[in-house]
């Protein structure tokens, strides 16, 4: 079956000078070559450690930052080739519910026009007709028919996540990119939003990329995850494989870092030597090497290879080569 997604070798960098004319200009590599497959109906969780390029790739995907190489595949046609014009048209199926809705809706305008403003656009639907859409959308993720003629500052944070998802379901997507959509909300909220994602999935057949930094919420809402540090996937496998064996040295510190609600269950946690390296100074080889328990010699000079460990689970260590 061809994947609603799929990238081939996405490479996206960001040139700067520092706010100093006279200097060099220096390159902020965010994406290295990342590879990623997202099948029909399913979620992949993509995660990783604040400022490894997790963000980046979604934003690659939905041609919102112009990546500077590599493939973005829609239903097996590269997107990032198509004219802008020819791009628009595919727009409404191709969605995403941004992190924080306090930044992400406009202050002044009604949740009807939020709402709606997509369907607008993408269809030209006016009036009536769009009206009626938009009230069936807010029901579908849990507001009602009043809640359309108040602005976004009239409600608490979830709510207004459930507006951010209404108007990324306006346009009837296929796929939908999900920034850390509850890493803004209450804990309390947060099951609320997962919950309803999941519902939503199963009655309209989404497919989504769900981005975070949080295990606990990847696990719940994913069947498949891909770990991401400095740019760079370094291990990808379905949901019980990654946690029954996690490979890479890296997800093993980062699931032996999140710590469990039993009081009768003594966990060591994980600490990782130094600070994650400067994405302007990629370190040679294995980009993990300086912080990894178990580094080799080859780890620090050579790239390391792409490595099958079991069915569909990959990882990029030389460990297994």
């Amino acid at each position: 079956m061809t994947p609603v997604i799929e990238t081939r070798n996405l490479v996206k960098h960001f040139t700067f000078t520092g706010g100093f004319l006279w200097r060099r200009p220096k390159r902020l590599t965010a994406v290295d070559h990342v590879s990623l497959m997202v099948p029909r109906g399913e979620t992949v969780g993509l995660v990783g450690e604040s400022g490894c390029g997790k963000s980046t790739v979604g934003n690659c995907i939905l041609r919102l930052i112009r990546a500077n190489s590599g493939q973005v595949l829609y239903n097996g046609q590269d997107i990032l080739t198509l004219s802008e014009n020819d791009f628009r048209k595919l727009r409404g199926k191709l969605q995403m519910v941004f992190q924080d809705p306090q930044t992400s809706l406009d202050p002044r305008m009604t949740v009807q026009t939020i709402v709606g403003y997509p369907l607008r656009l993408q269809r030209g639907l006016k009036g009536e007709s769009l009206e009626a859409r938009v009230i069936a959308v807010l029901e579908d993720v849990g507001l009602r028919q009043e809640h359309a003629a108040r602005y976004p500052h009239e409600f608490s944070g979830g709510q207004r996540q459930r507006i951010g998802i209404a108007r990324a379901l306006i346009t009837g997507p296929e796929f939908i990119v999900f920034d850390e959509p509850t890493s803004a909300l209450d804990v309390s909220v947060q099951s609320q939003i997962l919950n309803l994602i999941q519902v939503l999935q199963k009655v309209h057949g989404y497919t989504y990329l769900f981005i975070s930094h949080d295990l606990a919420v990847v696990r719940h809402v994913s069947s498949r995850i891909a770990v991401m540090y400095l740019g760079s996937i370094v291990e990808s496998a379905p949901k019980e494989r990654f946690f029954s064996n996690p490979s890479h040295p890296y997800t093993r510190a980062l699931i032996a870092s999140v710590p469990r609600p039993d009081p009768f269950f003594r966990q060591k946690l994980a600490v990782l030597n130094d600070d994650v390296p400067s994405p302007l100074h990629i370190p040679t080889g294995c980009r993990f090497h300086s912080r990894c328990p178990e580094v080799m010699t080859i780890c620090r000079k050579t790239t390391p290879p792409h490595v099958a460990v079991g069915p569909d689970h990959w990882v990029d260590c030389h460990l297994y080569h």
